[in-house]
């Protein structure tokens, strides 16, 4: 008979926890939460100065399910439909809660924030201020991750961190204090001017904008936490103003965004390229993104605008609203990013970054979405050649694999394949490390064909790898003008590279991922023009071998010799010319492995060999460059002391992952890498504004101009007839010597030049 764990704790409690069900160590000691879980319980709630002790702690469920299975308190598979004895139990915590009577309730996970709200969602509603209503009295909720959740995914702490700061600070008084927040809707071009001429005086102007088919159908415009204008622009697809207002009333929108004052918006690029692409507005005077802001103060935790809502205001979860009440949706957006700013302003201040903020990351915004406007042409004939070749290519492959098993087989179906190898073949499977699943995936393949070697294995990652080439590269989606394009994303990394995604139209995709090779082929330069691509040398090892201040590795870069020739040399003992293309080849990897501080077994499986090999490939490269070692234990002891460091560049990354073996190979990968994407985006600055000022003698749409940046390098695209290639070198190559100042010395990383007539040719 199951045991029943009853709820623990002082009877006038302040805080009551809410959580699902006991567990197996709930059940054994008959205390809720005194496991793992509860572990983890503890060390919110000690990080957010709340005393455990103080709180009463219960579960909606008082006795642990079979096998741990919640779902068998629901008579359907989706949860919808809940048993009498879920019923009973909702109504028994509710009452739980009336007899202690606190000023807060943590609802931890769903089944908490059901029985005490009704609503669904903890993920949407977590951080929320809620109410709780029982017998006519409203008690304060604040719902957020269960524990449990986190030890499945560490990522979630931090998150839930902030919620328990939270639910910390608004235990302190019962009741539920929300700011009233108003807005208009002008229903006449009278009312419109008479609002813009208001919003006008304001030194701050939050703008935001909601679309239906990625046309603008109304935008919002808040000058205080408080109030918000919404000029609506259609109403269910339908226009709202007559042609001659409509064009008044965007002539008052567009003296608006063009004023001086300084103007704020999430994810900037999205609102402004919309109004840019809807009506030709250009935006002037960004003074924050909240996003890329809040991003830089927190690299690792999530930066959209429902969770800085749930940090920094008492707004409630209201994403929901847009279905139904588009215009209050849209007030909301823009009152909530007005208070956001102003909050991450006031951190940003406080942690010393405000001018890293506001005098460079925020400047990169209008320039990186100009960049993807322009685009890069796609030779479609070719295009279609290398596709048809391709797909020609994978079915002679497929059928000679499909001769070879006796029966058709489809590569990219999980089941399938987990029935023909580990079922049909009778290999031991591989398992899902987080799930505990048997795979098939691109991982468990590679190892199965190093361990089971067979012209199976290699057709089956061929055919995979060409489908993948052409589902994501050679049918990219292309723009009417013939050009693939990207949505730059300044906050896409928590090391501070971009990173690259498809346009808000759908169209394009991840151009910094674009294969090498007929993909990067079909790749061209706008009519009379060619390419020219300016790449860091050996960025990361550099960089690697100066924080290491590792004088062997230097001397070898200054020497001008291909570095990896040089340990290849070293470590096979043979003269530097003898030198193999899989020797160097084995050596490159090496020194990727050890800018990313790669473990023996992960090297193993990542080249192909024994780990016994790859320990001793490892140790001997520690043994020729030991300061190595010795900086990954400087950087090891700084994230053990304050969890964060600071990159040249003055940016600072704070670390909240589990402390293990990834984290700290995490921060040693912070510092080149962050470096480096520092790196491109000085030179990227320097080379916007310094192009047009160089070249102002060509015409605007002929002059040279960046059309792509992919991690370590810049591709621009220039004019032929002017003969311009080589003052186009020298400037590109001076933008490109950043200068990086590591242990009090001047460090600038080489440039590789190369032009060509398409990107593969650069390359």
């Amino acid at each position: 008979m199951a045991r029943v764990v009853p709820g623990i704790g002082p009877k006038d409690a302040k805080i009551v926890i809410v959580g699902e069900a006991p567990g197996a160590e709930e059940e054994r000691q008959g205390i809720p939460f005194c496991g793992a879980a509860g572990r983890v319980l503890d060390s919110l709630l000690r990080n957010a100065g709340i005393d455990r002790n103080s709180c009463y702690i219960t579960n909606v469920v008082k006795e642990r399910p079979h096998n741990n299975d919640f779902s068998i308190y629901y008579t359907d598979s989706i949860r919808r439909n809940p048993t009498d004895e879920l019923i009973d139990a909702r109504i028994a915590v509710r009452e739980e809660v009336r007899q202690i009577g606190p000023n807060m309730v943590v609802a931890l996970g769903n089944e908490a924030l059901k029985a005490l709200t009704g609503m669904s969602g903890v993920m949407d509603f977590r951080g929320s201020v809620l109410a709780t209503s029982i017998d006519s009295h409203i008690y304060k909720t604040i719902p957020t991750i269960h524990p449990a959740m986190i030890l499945r995914a560490w990522e979630y702490y931090a998150i839930t961190q902030v919620d328990f700061n939270k639910i910390a600070r608004e235990s302190q008084f019962p009741q539920i204090k929300q700011k009233v927040r108003k807005h208009v809707v002008p229903k006449s071009l009278e009312e419109v001017m008479r609002y813009v001429d208001y919003l006008k005086k304001a030194e701050y102007l939050c703008f935001d904008v909601e679309t239906t088919g990625n046309h603008l159908d109304c935008i919002g415009f808040a000058i205080c936490e408080s109030f918000a204008v919404v000029i609506p622009i259609t109403e269910k697809g339908r226009p709202i103003w007559t042609e001659a207002d409509e064009v008044q009333v965007w002539k008052a929108i567009r003296d608006l965004l063009q004023g001086p004052q300084k103007k704020i918006a999430q994810n900037a690029a999205f609102d402004m390229t919309i109004v840019y692409n809807d009506v030709g507005i250009e935006v002037q005077n960004l003074w924050m993104d909240t996003m890329n802001a809040f991003h830089i103060l927190y690299s690792e935790l999530l930066k959209s605008l429902a969770f800085q809502c749930s940090i920094y205001t008492d707004v409630p979860y209201y994403k929901d609203q847009i279905s139904y009440n588009r215009w209050q949706y849209n007030a909301l957006d823009a009152m909530v990013t007005y208070e956001v700013a102003m909050c991450i302003e006031k951190e940003l201040m406080e942690e010393g970054l405000h001018d890293f903020y506001h005098t460079y990351i925020n400047e990169l915004v209008v320039p990186y979405m100009k960049m993807s406007r322009i685009g890069l042409r796609v030779d479609l004939e070719a295009r279609e050649q290398e596709a048809e070749s391709m797909e020609y290519t994978v079915a002679e492959m497929e059928k000679a694999m499909n001769d070879a098993v006796g029966h058709e087989i489809n590569v990219v179906s999980s089941t399938q394949m987990k029935s023909l190898i580990y079922g049909e073949f009778g290999i031991p499977p591989k398992y899902n490390r987080s799930t505990g699943s048997e795979t098939t995936d691109a991982k468990a393949l590679e190892l199965l064909s190093r361990q089971y070697p067979s012209l199976f294995f290699d057709f089956v990652l061929s055919i995979r790898a060409k489908r993948k080439l052409l589902s994501q590269y050679m049918r990219m989606p292309v723009d009417p003008d013939g050009k693939v394009r990207t949505t730059i994303n300044i906050a896409g990394t928590e090391t501070g590279r971009v990173s690259s995604s498809e346009t808000i139209y759908g169209t394009g995709g991840n151009l910094q991922n674009f294969p090498k090779g007929s993909c990067r082929r079909t790749i061209i330069p706008s009519e009379g023009m060619k390419f020219l691509q300016a790449d860091l040398s050996q960025a990361e090892a550099r960089l690697v071998a100066a924080f290491a201040q590792e004088h062997g590795m230097q001397s070898i870069f200054d020497s001008g010799k291909d570095f990896y020739k040089v340990y290849a040399s070293l470590r096979y003992k043979v003269p530097y010319d003898a030198v193999t293309k899989e020797q160097r080849t084995m050596a490159k990897r090496l020194v990727h492995a050890t800018n990313y501080r790669m473990g023996a077994r992960t090297f193993a499986n990542h080249v192909g060999i024994s780990e016994a090999e790859a320990r001793f490939e490892l140790e001997e490269y520690f043994r020729h460059f030991p300061n190595i070692r010795i900086w990954f234990a400087a950087v090891e002891d700084e994230l053990r002391r304050n969890r964060c460091h600071v990159n040249p560049f003055g940016r600072k990354r704070r670390f909240y992952g589990r402390w293990d073996e990834h984290l700290k190979a995490e921060a040693v990968n912070d510092f080149p890498q962050g470096t480096v994407g520092d790196i491109i985006h000085h030179a990227f600055l320097d080379l916007y504004h310094g192009l047009p000022k160089r070249y102002a003698d060509i015409p605007e749409e002929e002059r040279p101009r960046i059309v792509l940046q992919v991690h370590d390098s810049l591709l621009l695209e220039y004019p032929t007839k002017y003969n311009i290639e080589e003052s186009l070198i020298e400037f590109v190559r001076e933008c490109m010597l950043v200068p990086v100042v590591i242990h009090n010395k001047t460090f600038v990383i080489p440039v590789d030049i190369s032009v060509g007539n398409n990107w593969d040719e650069v390359s």
